[in-house]
């Protein structure tokens, strides 16, 4: 329970007064010594009790950076635990939500540290420590790192022509040559940039304004030279090192981004402020300040919030450029408001706030999916993966959809073991479909809506087909559910598998999907799309389907109103009516306005299904006819069904073995036909 009070922006508390009720509180020895205070605390900032407000200041401590100001709470009934390695404030009866107290030193055992307990540290809110943050780099590179070896070149300019990169000591932009040690900056530019891109660089001398350079570009080069790693004095920033105002360079630069952020030495992550000139806090600006008490000569500091809080309300982990640009790079210096963090592909992070003890590192994995150096455990469920994560990002402009996965997409095909392409985004192993291409690429259509994007409604994006995933927007993508292996003969046979044939670009002709062609269209990637969105679909099993909207309670134990397909009225030997219902899944559009909006009307939609075969687990795709014969993809359907309407009185049964004939396609009319799908 708890009661709003005055703010105070107190957040260092050395005065000598106690309530009655911390007189008795020993952090030392509950932290140290594993004696719990039973009591409920019940903590009044207003009486100026040090312990109190220093408390209060805990816990309504800001969960995101957003929040500058935070306000006191009176609470109550909170406990004090240590259940390891600090000392945690929980809330009320919770064993999980709470802030964590860390002492700065050896407590009620002296100066000497103990090795069962965390410690933290103090931290400056002018600037970083650099010392610290220059070890976690050399321990990384000086360490067995077998993930995190960055690869060597004689002459960087053959593996990534053209590359620019801005010398920090002379702020010139140069084109490199030789074996550059070069940061990457990894950053928000802005609405403001955004719409008026910076460009110049033409030539390869080009000096660096003297003013209106976005902060966060000015620390990434302070930190650059401050950081004083041998050789370590150049930096990779786009908006400087990319010519905006030359489509032709812009897009091949955009093609070898992969392999910018996989070379560079060191990452910085810009992970504060909505744009670049937020700056990097701790270098430019103050950074949030961290709640600390000095109490009975021991020093205690608060846990600052942890990087996945940050991550929910962070701008730069909701833009789609900056996924692949954080998943390249091998080692990653986290700016946020509250302090640095640092990750490399180790799989350990390091963060100021804790000193680090034998416990190592902290597993961060805070960008998603993982691409391993030689990638031998990678597989087209792993670039679902990727795509999943890349999916619940967002966009300036809709049509970098799949440039912003470009990189991920040339890793995955450049992979020797089992190299996996992609078709508008659709992955394709095609190793493994090389059975039968066909029944390999009809499954992967089949991919799922997961999560909305909050207060956003799904849009079709426009220049993309709608039979993938990248055609549409405001929903987290979900891998095809996987019911079979197409190496498997279980699977889609291939008498019953439809062809696929995709539209030419420059003579509007369809050419028979194949591998040679799949893999025609997975090169440098700096090439465009030869082929147009519309797809060719020739002896795909169709059929005419009603699809209604059933209100709540329609079925037994089922609250939710929803679209259904509904069988036509069948009369059974009992003489009951029946209607078997077949409710539809991954909805993409607003199918009320497609329905007049009428909550009992019904329209003609299609439902095609690429093989018949073992139909239980087989998932058809709905799809509405647009003008010029062009079908588009708008919802999925399971092809049986275990809901029975039963005389307008619903029944529930437990298996589909009790529904008399569940399936589809034993209510509707499928025929083998040749659809063109857009």
């Amino acid at each position: 329970m708890s009661e709003q009070i005055t703010p105070r922006d107190d957040s260092s508390f050395t005065s000598d007064y106690l309530c009655e009720q911390c007189r008795h509180i020993d952090l030392d020895s509950i932290c140290f010594y594993q004696r719990y205070y039973k009591r409920g605390i019940h903590i009044y900032p207003t009486l100026k009790c040090v312990l109190c407000l220093f408390f209060a200041r805990v816990l309504s401590y800001p969960r995101y950076p957003a929040i500058n100001q935070p306000v006191f709470t009176e609470f109550r009934n909170i406990r004090l635990s240590s259940p390891g390695r600090s000392l945690r404030l929980l809330w009320e009866t919770s064993n999980n939500h709470g802030r964590q107290l860390l002492p700065t030193s050896g407590g009620g055992r002296g100066a000497e540290r103990l090795p069962s307990v965390e410690y933290g540290q103090l931290l400056e809110e002018e600037r970083a420590d650099f010392g610290l943050m220059r070890k976690w780099i050399n321990d990384c590179d000086q360490t067995p790192h077998p993930w995190c070896s960055v690869p060597q070149f004689s002459d960087i300019s053959h593996e990534i022509p053209g590359i620019r990169l801005i010398d920090c000591e002379t702020r010139r932009v140069i084109i490199a040559k030789g074996a550059c040690k070069f940061v990457a900056l990894s950053y928000v530019w802005g609405q403001d940039q955004v719409k008026t891109p910076r460009s110049l660089l033409r030539s390869g001398t080009d000096k660096l304004p003297l003013i209106n350079i976005p902060q966060t570009i000015n620390d990434a080069i302070e930190v650059t030279q401050r950081l004083k790693i041998p050789g370590l004095r150049y930096l990779w920033v786009d908006q400087y090192c990319i010519d905006q105002t030359n489509e032709t360079e812009k897009n091949r630069q955009i093609s070898q981004m992969d392999m910018i952020y996989k070379v560079a030495f060191l990452t910085i992550i810009a992970a504060s402020g909505e744009d670049s000139s937020y700056g990097l806090p701790g270098i430019s600006r103050n950074r949030v300040k961290q709640p600390r008490i000095t109490l009975r000569n021991s020093l205690w500091v608060s846990r600052l919030t942890p990087l996945e809080e940050i991550s929910w309300h962070s701008k730069w982990f909701t833009r789609g450029w900056t996924y692949q640009e954080g998943v390249f790079s091998h080692r990653r210096l986290i700016f946020t408001d509250e302090q640095v963090w640092f990750e490399c592909n180790d799989s350990s992070g390091q963060k100021e706030e804790v000193i680090k003890s034998e416990f190592g590192g902290y597993k961060m994995l805070i960008i998603g999916g993982e691409l391993t150096p030689h990638q031998s455990d990678q597989n087209l469920g792993s670039l679902w993966r990727h795509i999943e994560q890349y999916s619940k990002r967002d966009l300036s402009f809709p049509g970098d959809v799949l440039n912003g996965l470009g990189g991920i997409f040339r890793a995955f095909f450049r992979m020797e073991r089992r190299p996996i392409c992609q078709f508008w985004g659709i992955p394709l192993d095609i190793d493994k479909h090389s059975l039968n291409f066909d029944a390999g690429f009809a499954h992967e259509l089949l991919w799922g809506v997961g999560d909305l994007k909050p207060q956003r409604g799904i849009k079709r994006r426009r220049g993309f087909p709608s039979w993938s995933w990248a055609g549409w927007e405001g929903f987290e993508v979900q891998e095809p559910r996987r019911n079979y292996e197409p190496e498997d003969a279980a699977g889609l046979h291939e008498s019953e598998t439809p062809t696929f044939s995709a539209q030419v670009e420059n003579d509007g002709r369809f050419e028979r999907l194949t591998r040679v062609h799949i893999e025609s269209v997975n090169g440098d990637g700096d090439m465009p799309m030869p082929y147009t969105c519309m797809l060719k679909v020739s002896d795909v099993w169709v059929a005419d389907v009603n699809i209604e909207v059933l209100p709540c309670n329609t079925f037994s134990g089922d609250e939710r109103s929803g679209y259904w397909i509904r069988s036509s009225k069948c009369e059974d030997p009992d003489g009951y009516e029946d209607r078997i219902c077949w409710q539809l899944r991954d909805i993409l559009i607003d199918l009320s306005s497609e329905l007049g909006g009428s909550a009992n009307s019904a329209t003609h939609f299609s439902c095609i299904f690429f093989s018949m075969a073992n139909q239980p687990s087989q998932l058809g795709l709905i799809l509405i006819t647009k003008p010029g014969l062009r079908a588009e993809r708008i919802a999925s359907v399971w092809g049986y069904s275990s809901r029975v309407w039963l005389k307008k009185k619903a029944l529930v049964v437990d298996s589909p073995e009790e529904v008399p004939r569940p399936y589809l396609s034993d209510h509707f009319p499928f025929k083998r036909q040749t659809i063109f799908l857009g």
